[in-house]
């Protein structure tokens, strides 16, 4: 139904109805994207990057010491691939991540993938460790096979509280939509 008086005329000046989208709601108007979830998974990949880096370079200045256990068999090898791994993911994904580029939360991703591979490695190679001692002892056992069974779980213990919840936690950081949303957000200049 068309209205002749408003074809030609002037704009009523009284209510108008808002514009509606496809919906039928009113558009939304998104706030800009916070850099705190960015900022935080980029702060904790550079830490878990150092972490590994330490962890890299206490393997291998053990492995030129005199003690016998460094390098023998799979732990050497993996001690000291792991953790190199590992951070070159998290410093590379964590620098992408500072100059904006999407694939950075992805490599960031991915090192918090291997550092739980390996925390979960870690830790059943602390408890096997530990079951073994006791098992070993057995009934009469002495109070330093005791001592070293209780290493071993404390070794699970620091595992789970250095390695697995920094890990997981930056990697949710990384992957939250919030973070994608403030990578894509072009750089003020």
């Amino acid at each position: 139904m068309a209205y002749p008086q408003y074809q030609n005329g002037p704009v009523p000046q009284g209510y108008q109805p808002p514009a509606y989208g496809p919906t039928g709601y009113p558009p939304q108007q998104l706030r800009p994207p916070s850099a705190g979830t960015a900022v935080t998974a980029i702060i904790l990949a550079y830490c878990g990057a150092a972490v590994a880096a330490f962890a890299l370079v206490e393997t291998a200045l053990g492995a030129v010491s005199d003690e016998p256990l460094t390098l023998w068999g799979w732990y050497g090898v993996v001690g000291l691939v792991v953790p190199g791994v590992i951070a070159v993911f998290l410093g590379l994904g964590a620098t992408l991540m500072v100059a904006k580029k999407a694939v950075g939360r992805w490599l960031v991703a991915l090192g918090c993938a291997v550092a739980l591979l390996y925390g979960a490695l870690l830790i059943l190679a602390g408890l096997g460790f530990g079951i073994l001692v006791a098992g070993v002892g057995g009934a009469d056992s002495d109070d330093m096979t005791r001592v070293i069974a209780v290493l071993g779980g404390l070794v699970v213990l620091v595992v789970v509280v250095v390695v697995v919840i920094p890990a997981v936690l930056t990697a949710v950081l990384a992957l939250v939509p919030s973070t994608r949303r403030w990578l894509d957000q072009p750089r003020n200049r």
